[in-house]
């Protein structure tokens, strides 16, 4: 499962051995028993799966006036078909008069549906329509024999209310294998001279062994910690809307959220069993046995996650020996009691509906990316999905079959997808082999900055181009280096052009045809102004036919202290002042695992947390410059006023000119300048100026009528460069004049003040 912490994952691990791990006589093994092992009954499509194999149930059916008899004196009513010794073998009993088969379930993810809660299975049947009459069954858990009921959801007919309870009774009753929750061993056909002629070992036989744990606890953790079965696709078929129409979605709820006060991991989860875990009466579909409440012909409700992989359908799997199709519609039409206008509606379908629902069924257990259908992701499904990888757009729906790749539900199958592919890729299985671990937890993250010529923030004129690079680079060593990664980009100033190719280094490795990008390129689309998923993926998926990847894997990219230049490109910056961001969202990679080496026929990858991306600051500055603050009237009865001529830049022309017009005529004056703007009044007029102050040397107002003087300043970059200024710095500038004629007294003349920025 999915989210689990570092010693669940190590609790898991030891459960799946335990649980393929045969029973030994001296570890309690029958005197009874149906199998020596979990795992040979709960064998596909993987361990933990369900099987064919099926387990004989008998009893006495009722009649005159007496109820059903389990005869569970004569060892009823399940029968153990095996035995440590051959004496205490059991039969059938000839007074058993109904003999029934039962086939063996999934224990996929039955860790969360134990997490639902009780109240929410009860208020389903509450909310139940006619002819609905399912009810919640109430079994007391094994393990806490004193504690309250739960409601059952285990069990063909719901007798099962917790996982540990289901690793307990199936322990005794398929294994012989004791306990102190069920510490007393089933006798051969009930006969207690049997059990004590064959029965070695004392009772209660689990005791703790492997890693200090029992038996049962080993087998609780690997079913409590598996995953839910695979769905593929999600959401969307049209079969799903023909499953609900009939009203098989009435009985078989799609989706369950787990109980808040869960477990941590269990808690708030959203699944889709497929299932109400009500107990319904089935009619004809009932299997005569009556267990606890659950009368002969009432059945819970089966999930139907997973069912792609099984071969046999119903509990006693009669619908089996023809194609999934076949299958799938003798089942509906065995389906009887509340279930038998579901089955006339489904007779009514459409030949273009029915085959909808049949493909939607089949979508239920189907793993991603396996488009062979045999549970592994290998070069040769790899062969046939590869053509289908499209890019960032919208063009499969969830019926085309191409949908088994598209894990986003979006429409396609790019980058995103890919680096889900591989995380699957698991090489070429036999059933046999132990499965690839899929990674459950973010092993290590990546910190991505997007930068231009190595700085954070840069300042630039309107319509300037600008270079930048977005630099990866992982915060642990606890694996071989980037193996997968693509991300969008964001400029909210405007339209991104496609971003370049890689050309020479490690990440040549991930540039088709070595690696594998999207269809339109390395550097991404750009669709509305955001250049979406730029990356790509080297070739770790051993591929032999497909046309790419098909370079060698290469190490050691991104790793601490040695980022990669991820990608490259260029921005033009808005004609409009003002900040602005170029940004990574949605960052998705993947790594080479330390699991894996060039010896391996394909490498493991885990996982990457994306981290908080860095963005790029662009400053777009107006060269030009603004006045502000007031003017003091000159004796004259004139606004003086100050303005400026060219850009204060200090790489472009040097023809920056601060000026001043309507100043009093043949008078000395200067400019003055600084870092701050002012209000401050001062000899009757106002200081526009704040902070430390630079002065400029005296110039002659000039001029022969009134009102006609002016100054002029050569801000040169050589003044600019000495008093230290940068891009970006906003300078504020006022002049200063003689006015001996000025009636206030104060023989001083004042401009308004002019601001402007520095530019590159």
């Amino acid at each position: 499962m999915r989210g689990l912490t570092v010693e669940q994952s190590r609790l898991f691990d030891h459960g799946r051995v335990v649980f393929e791990t045969p029973l030994t006589i001296d570890d309690g093994l029958g005197p009874i028993m149906n199998e020596i092992s979990c795992a040979v009954c709960h064998a596909s499509p993987r361990t933990g799966g369900a099987s064919t194999t099926r387990v004989v149930r008998f009893g006495k059916a009722a009649g005159g006036g007496l109820p059903f008899d389990p005869l569970a004196n004569l060892g009823g009513s399940l029968l153990q078909e095996q035995a440590i010794d051959p004496i205490c073998l059991e039969s059938v009993p000839s007074q058993a008069d109904v003999v029934i088969e039962r086939q063996t379930p999934i224990v996929f993810g039955i860790g969360l549906v134990e997490a639902i809660d009780d109240a929410d299975i009860i208020a389903g049947a509450q909310n139940q329509q006619l002819p609905l009459m399912g009810y919640a069954r109430m079994v007391q858990p094994l393990e806490d024999p004193s504690g309250p009921m739960r409601v059952g959801r285990f069990g063909w007919k719901g007798g099962v209310s917790t996982v540990t309870s289901f690793s307990i009774d199936a322990s005794l009753n398929e294994m012989g294998l004791t306990s102190p929750f069920a510490p007393n061993e089933n006798a051969p056909n009930g006969d207690q001279g049997l059990l004590a002629q064959c029965d070695t070992v004392p009772d209660p036989e689990d005791k703790p062994g492997v890693v200090g744990l029992t038996f049962i606890e080993h087998f609780d953790n690997f079913q409590r910690f598996s995953a839910p079965p695979p769905q593929t696709p999600k959401l969307g078929m049209t079969g799903e809307t023909v499953f609900t129409s009939v009203g098989c979605a009435a009985c078989h709820v799609p989706e369950w959220t787990t109980s808040q006060s869960a477990a941590p991991g269990f808690a708030n989860r959203t699944i889709k069993p497929y299932s109400d875990f009500l107990v319904h009466n089935m009619g004809s579909l009932g299997d005569g046995i009556v267990d606890g409440d659950a009368q002969e012909t009432e059945m819970m409700t089966r999930t139907l996650w997973g069912l792609r992989s099984r071969s046999a359908f119903l509990h006693d799997g009669r619908a089996e020996g023809g194609t999934f199709e076949d299958n799938a519609r003798a089942s509906i039409l065995a389906h009887d009691g509340e279930a038998a206008d579901s089955r006339i509606n489904f007779m009514n379908l459409s030949v273009a509906d029915e085959n909808a629902l049949y493909a939607f069924l089949d979508s239920l257990g189907r793993e991603e990316f396996d488009f062979e259908g045999d549970h592994d992701v290998d070069f040769f499904d790899w062969f046939f999905i590869e053509p289908s990888f499209n890019g960032p757009t919208s063009i499969y729906t969830p019926d085309d079959p191409e949908s088994i790749n598209d894990i986003e539900g979006d429409g396609d199958f790019d980058l995103h997808d890919y680096l889900v592919v591989q995380q699957a890729y698991t090489g070429e299985l036999s059933a046999a082999s132990t499965p690839r671990i899929v990674p459950s937890k973010l092993v290590t993250e990546m910190s991505v900055t997007v930068q231009s010529g190595g700085a954070l923030e840069v300042w630039v004129v309107p319509g300037a181009t600008v270079p930048y690079e977005v630099i990866g680079e992982t915060t642990t060593n606890e694996h071989e280096g980037l193996a997968g990664f693509s991300f969008d980009l964001v400029f909210d100033g405007g339209p991104l052009a496609q971003a370049a190719d890689p050309t020479s280094g490690p990440m040549l490795a991930f540039f088709a045809p070595d690696g594998i990008s999207n269809p339109a390129g390395f550097g991404g689309t750009p669709v509305a102004g955001d250049l979406v998923q730029v990356g790509g993926g080297q070739n770790t998926i051993a591929n032999t036919f497909a046309p790419k990847p098909v370079g060698s894997v290469v190490e050691g990219v991104a790793l601490p202290g040695a980022g990669a230049t991820l990608v490259s490109g260029t921005l033009t910056a808005p004609q409009a002042a003002g900040t602005y961001r170029l940004s990574v969202s949605d960052l998705r990679a993947n790594v080479l695992s330390s699991r894996s080496s060039a010896a391996d026929p394909f490498w493991f990858v885990d996982l990457v947390d994306g981290g908080v991306p860095v963005d790029l600051i662009v400053n777009v500055l107006d060269c030009g410059s603004a006045s502000f603050c007031s003017a003091k009237v000159s004796s004259q009865g004139c606004v003086p006023a100050i303005a400026s001529t060219g850009a204060p830049t200090l790489t472009g022309p040097d023809d920056f000119h601060v000026t001043a017009s309507n100043i009093v005529d043949g008078q000395n004056g200067l400019m003055f300048w600084g870092m701050m703007p002012d209000n401050t009044p001062l000899f009757g007029g106002t200081l526009c100026v704040g902070g430390t102050l630079t002065r400029t040397a005296v110039q002659l107002s000039g001029g022969a009528a009134a009102c006609g003087g002016s100054f002029d300043h050569h801000f040169t970059q050589t003044d600019m460069a000495n008093a230290g200024l940068t891009v970006g710095t906003t300078v504020f500038a006022q002049f200063w004049y003689r006015d001996p004629q000025h009636p206030d007294g104060f023989a001083i003349g004042l401009t308004d003040g002019l601001a402007f920025a520095i530019c590159p």
